[in-house]
């Protein structure tokens, strides 16, 4: 089972990708909370926080899906 978590979608150009090098960063505008899937379909919305030093996701909302 898959379980990716999107931050969000950065605007870069293809002329812009390909002039990236190691170290760069790419900024992103995450609003709206983070969407958190399984097997590519959406479950929950999440903030990303901390937890003990590590990373971690905070779910906030379960995604309803409709029948």
């Amino acid at each position: 089972m898959a379980l990716s978590a999107w931050l969000g979608r950065p605007s870069l150009s293809v002329g812009n990708m390909t002039r990236l090098v190691s170290g760069d960063v790419i900024p992103l505008e995450v609003g709206g909370g983070i969407t958190i899937k399984i097997e590519d379909k959406p479950v929950f919305i999440g903030e990303v926080g901390e937890v003990s030093g590590k990373a971690a996701i905070s779910l906030t909302k379960r995604v309803v899906r409709e029948a």
